[in-house]
């Protein structure tokens, strides 16, 4: 479908049906600037809005350096977001509407002390309550944010906004106190929790220290060293260092008494004896010395005398009283080793017990030890909960206290109230309604009135040319019968302009299809029943040897059969031109159409009225005549299935 170009004549034509109904419009403009006058004037309200600054703070339970100040943005946003939600909360709003009251009626003669009621504090939270951030910034950005009330008055914005504040100070203390008791008590519950744990597991420390006895400090030790060194650890190992001692100086013992033995037989010996047992024994190490002088002196004596000299003999007789003496003193010797050696056995017993007994003691306390110290362990966890959970009670007992007399919400200055109503005024108002009543009628002319463009169908030349990517129909050239009623239907007159010449007949068919259209558009105007029309289509019909036709719609074998057999024979095949029927019905329609137009126009202007029943003038087309034209165009296009046009620059 092609778009016409808008045209002088065309926007002249659309200026003066706007001028003809120009009372529609004009009627719209009024009303709507009415309506809007009345609204301005006695409808409208002006809305005021009282704005309040406020600077949210965190509670003063951190470091002194950072007491109030939220540790990170997003518990900023959500504090902030929990005023919100609170600046909306209906038992906040109520209190501020009962404490202001109802706004006056009947020119303030009249005030109701009536309550409000829950449909009127929803809508007043849903339109006349806001919590923004400063220059339309996002919740969270900075400490500060506004709380806007709207309300009808200056002083009553003013009233409302400080009324609100007051209570929604009272709802977040509110607030406060109750998460603050309801941590309370879940700190109570754990610390009492905590405190049953903890007695628990005392009692159970308490009977194995009361087992333990005397061996406690040694099990506290184990428990508490991480190397498991104690004081009977320490005894033990001086114990056994001891017996280490003890056997070896009882090794010794026995060995000296050994030597003993042999030197009460042989005193000889004696000066083969260690010297710890010359040492432990001072009168053997004495006569040990003698005997050896002694022997010394008797064996000088026998080299210069012989035996029976006096010196000789008393050298010996000397001699042997030592020997006699170191036998003696070789037997005191002896019985003193094996009572030392009774001694030492003694000991080596003793110690060998106390080791016996503190090794019993350890493996008792080792066996002990893992229990104790779980328990113990689970003590000190214990008390330390209990510590933790009764510090951070005695933290929310001093938060529910300082909920009832501090605030987290500080207002910045008094409320503040714009110098003039929000919303557009009465002279916008009645503007913009005067604007929306010309347009509307305007939309309304437009739509109703009909406008002649032009016509705005049928084919363009170029679709009938062969180039690549058209249709084979659209490469046929179309038929006389479809030309010659475009062109008809191009000219105000009904008749064609293009030359006779022009047109090519097939045989048999003179002339058939041109004679039939060309009377159908002379009886057209003379407006004719259908009953003539169709005698005189099937009439001309038998003339050029086709079938009649009774309906504008035929099928395809039907028009096919209707053919001659020579010209099917001689010719291409007979084929209706459905284009050009269709446009023949457009073009009829579309005169039609021109002429309600121009009969519409007619019977709007007074002048040119006519009187009830007069007779309609001739050339104006009705729907009889539309059906008869269709009949008649459709046995044109029968009886010429094949004309063609040489020349198509003029269609």
């Amino acid at each position: 479908m092609n778009i016409p170009q808008v045209s002088n004549k065309q926007l002249l034509a659309l200026l003066q049906t706007y001028w003809q109904w120009r009372w529609v419009w004009f009627s719209t403009t009024a009303g709507f600037a009415l309506l809007g006058l009345i609204y301005a004037i006695f409808l409208k309200e002006d809305i005021w809005v009282a704005s309040q600054g406020l600077i949210v703070r965190d509670e003063a339970n951190g470091s002194v350096m950072q007491m109030g100040r939220f540790q990170s943005q997003t518990e900023m946003k959500a504090a902030q977001e929990t005023v919100l939600e609170m600046a909306h909360n209906t038992q906040v709003i109520h209190g501020a509407l009962q404490t202001v009251g109802r706004e006056p009626t009947w020119f303030g003669m009249f005030q109701s002390t009536k309550p409000p009621s829950s449909l009127e504090v929803e809508q007043f939270a849903q339109g006349q309550v806001e919590v923004r951030a400063p220059r339309g910034a996002e919740l969270g950005t900075t400490e500060v944010i506004y709380v806007d009330v709207k309300a009808t008055s200056q002083e009553r914005a003013l009233k409302l906004n400080k009324a609100l504040c007051d209570h929604l100070e009272n709802q977040l203390q509110l607030v406060r106190k109750a998460r603050a008791d309801g941590v309370i008590k879940e700190l109570t519950t754990a610390s009492a929790s905590a405190r049953a744990i903890l007695e628990r597991s005392t009692e159970r420390l308490r009977e194995i220290e009361a087992a333990t006895g005397a061996d406690l400090s040694d099990l506290r030790g184990l428990t508490d060293s991480v190397s498991g060194g104690s004081n009977s650890r320490q005894v033990l190992d001086v114990i056994k260092s001891e017996l280490r001692s003890a056997e070896l100086a009882h090794q010794q013992l026995q060995i000296d008494l050994e030597m003993a033995r042999s030197s009460f037989e042989n005193p000889d010996e004696l000066l083969l004896a260690p010297t710890r047992l010359l040492n432990d024994n001072p009168g053997l190490r004495k006569l040990r010395e003698g005997l050896a002088d002694a022997a010394i002196a008797s064996s000088q004596r026998l080299g210069k005398y012989n035996r029976n000299h006096p010196s000789v003999i008393a050298s010996l007789e000397t001699e042997a009283r030592i020997r006699e003496q170191l036998r003696v003193e070789l037997g005191t010797a002896v019985e003193s080793l094996k009572r030392e050696m009774q001694i030492s056995s003694q000991r080596i017993s003793q110690l060998t017990n106390q080791q016996v007994q503190l090794e019993e003691r350890l493996a008792r306390l080792a066996s002990i030890r893992a229990e104790y110290s779980n328990i113990a362990r689970e003590v000190a966890a214990r008390s330390e909960q209990l510590q933790r959970s009764e510090g951070e009670l005695a933290q929310a007992i001093a938060s529910r206290d300082a909920a009832m007399t501090s605030s987290l919400v500080t207002r910045l200055n008094e409320p503040l109230v714009g110098e003039k109503p929000i919303g557009p005024g009465g002279t916008t108002i009645l503007m913009g309604a005067t604007v929306c009543g010309l347009f509307f009628g305007l939309g309304i002319v437009f739509l109703l009135t009909p406008l002649d463009l032009g016509i705005t169908y049928g084919r363009r030349q170029n679709d009938f040319t062969k180039e690549a990517g058209r249709r084979a129909s659209d490469q046929q050239a179309p038929s006389a019968s479809s030309l010659s009623s475009q062109q008809e239907l191009l000219t105000p007159s009904f008749k064609s302009e293009t030359p006779a010449s022009a047109i090519v007949q097939p045989p048999n068919q003179p002339l058939a299809a041109q004679q039939i259209v060309e009377k159908a558009f002379a009886s057209i105007k003379q407006k004719p029943s259908i009953e003539p029309m169709a005698r005189d289509a099937s009439a001309n019909a038998r003339t050029s040897n086709l079938t009649p036709v009774s309906s504008p719609a035929g099928s395809l074998s039907a028009q096919e059969s209707s053919v001659p057999k020579p010209a099917r024979e001689s010719h291409v095949p007979a084929q209706p031109d459905k284009r050009a029927a269709k446009t023949m019905e457009m073009g009829i329609s579309q005169k039609v159409f021109n002429d309600r137009s121009l009969s519409t126009n007619a019977a709007n202007t007074p002048s040119k009225s006519t009187a009830p029943g007069s007779p309609e003038k001739p050339g104006h087309l009705t729907e009889e005549s539309i059906s008869t034209a269709q009949a008649v165009i459709a046995a044109a296009l029968q009886c010429a299935p094949t004309v063609s046009i040489q020349n198509t620059t003029n269609v």
